[in-house]
């Protein structure tokens, strides 16, 4: 369940409201059985299922005016 809440990001809060928003995913890595993500410049193994983030909101919950993607600097490779 703790990983579930981790797609959200709280946007703002009012009183006792809370608006939460689901972060969305711009691209995903499954790799089959017998292969791995990994990270291109790291070669660091990301494991079989890699979400990359689209964040639409700044650290203090401010709207960004440009949409910032996760770098997308990986690929699937076999074990």
């Amino acid at each position: 369940m703790k990983e579930y809440i981790n797609h959200f990001i709280k946007v703002e809060t009012i009183g006792k409201f809370a608006l939460w928003i689901n972060r969305p995913i711009y691209k995903e890595y499954i790799a089959g059985q017998g292969m791995k993500v990994i990270n291109k410049a790291t070669g660091e193994n990301m494991g079989n299922n890699l979400k990359l983030y689209a964040h639409l909101y700044d650290a203090d919950f401010r709207k960004l005016s440009e949409v910032i993607r996760d770098e997308d600097c990986y690929t699937i490779v076999e074990e």
